[in-house]
């Protein structure tokens, strides 16, 4: 029974470090640059991530809508993205336990 929670203990456990380190604002920033989770920062409209988001974005539009022409982007003014966690990599070791699945 014990072996049952190790995992999820240990995925609750990297969750829990992965938000303090989010919400703590001296963690890898220098003063000038605090930025809070959940703060809204400036992205640059040429990036390739950006560039993805907005043809996905475009491409989901024109399946939605009932116009008979396709949308397009005509200018991109701004773009900001939020900060929701910082990234984080875990290493965990798994093992099969004896249980078999219901």
């Amino acid at each position: 029974m014990a072996g049952s929670l190790r995992t999820p203990l240990l995925l609750l456990a990297a969750l829990t470090l992965a938000l303090a380190l989010a919400m703590s604002p001296t963690v890898g920033a220098s003063p000038s640059k605090l930025h809070r989770v959940g703060g809204l920062l400036d992205a640059d409209v040429n990036e390739e991530g950006v560039q993805q988001a907005l043809n996905f974005a475009l491409s989901e539009y024109n399946k939605a809508s009932n116009d008979a022409f396709h949308s397009r982007a005509m200018r991109k003014a701004f773009c900001s993205f939020q900060i929701y966690s910082v990234p984080w990599l875990s290493k965990i070791s798994m093992v099969k336990s004896s249980c078999q699945d219901a």
